[in-house]
């Protein structure tokens, strides 16, 4: 992934994009009703966002298991829908964040 694309800085940056993230979720769900990947995303984003509304900082093998960075290049990279490839960009840009800075 091009590092320069990434724009998160805070974890409050960070918490607000991975609202988005849910939110652009949310407005895709009735096409896609009960896609895997998404559901797989969604989990990993509500769990995120949980640890960081409680101050807990992850473990290494709590931040192993998020793999929604890879879910999108896998399942969402290619899509036609151009809002599932913002989405997808978007979920990079989050791991990304979480990888290095969380």
């Amino acid at each position: 992934m091009d590092t320069q694309s990434v724009n998160i800085r805070t974890l409050e940056e960070f918490r607000s994009k991975l609202q988005q993230a849910l939110e652009m979720l949310r407005i895709l769900s009735p096409k896609t009703a009960d896609f895997p990947p998404f559901e797989t995303v969604r989990g990993q984003i509500e769990e995120i966002l949980e640890w960081i509304s409680r101050g807990y900082t992850p473990t290494q093998d709590q931040k192993a298991s998020m793999d929604f960075g890879l879910v999108a290049a896998r399942e969402l990279d290619y899509d036609s829908d151009p809002r599932v490839q913002e989405l997808s960009r978007r979920l990079h840009q989050l791991s990304y964040y979480f990888d290095n800075s969380v």
